[in-house]
């Protein structure tokens, strides 16, 4: 049984449509790049509240995993996984004496007097340092 081209996109776009996000979500969760396993961990989270707005705690937290030009990488440098400002997230890996893929996301949440910021992860070790260096970071700026 032969389809012609335009049946085969009407039942693609059909099936695309008539699933919803689902087939978004789970693409995230199989390449790794969805949020939820943070929601697991939100519980433990390292916070602080800091005195700044979101937009600012943001682009302070994002300049530790960014190369500068003309300054070496440290042992306090981490690799940007992703950075969503409409969220307030940034997740962070590659952090120093960790497995590559241990990932440590960064949640910023406006409040009425700054922002809180929360640093989770799964590794306990791993969000301590992350923890550390934002946290040393934001006070250094704010």
């Amino acid at each position: 049984m032969r389809f012609s081209r335009s049946l085969k996109y009407f039942i693609l776009l059909f099936l695309i449509f008539t699933t919803g996000c689902s087939p978004f979500r789970t693409a995230q969760h199989i390449i790794g790049i969805s949020l939820d396993e943070f929601e697991k961990y939100r519980d433990r989270a390292i916070s602080q509240h800091v005195v700044c707005k979101v937009s600012e705690c943001f682009d302070a937290i994002l300049a530790i995993g960014t190369e500068q030009p003309g300054r070496p990488r440290t042992s306090k440098d981490f690799e940007v996984f992703q950075a969503k400002r409409r969220q307030g997230v940034i997740v962070f890996y590659g952090i120093p004496n960790q497995v590559d893929t241990t990932e440590v996301g960064v949640f910023i949440t406006p409040e009425a007097d700054g922002s809180l910021v929360e640093v989770i992860s799964r590794s306990s070790s791993a969000q301590k340092k992350v923890a550390h260096v934002v946290f040393a970071e934001l006070d250094a700026n704010f």
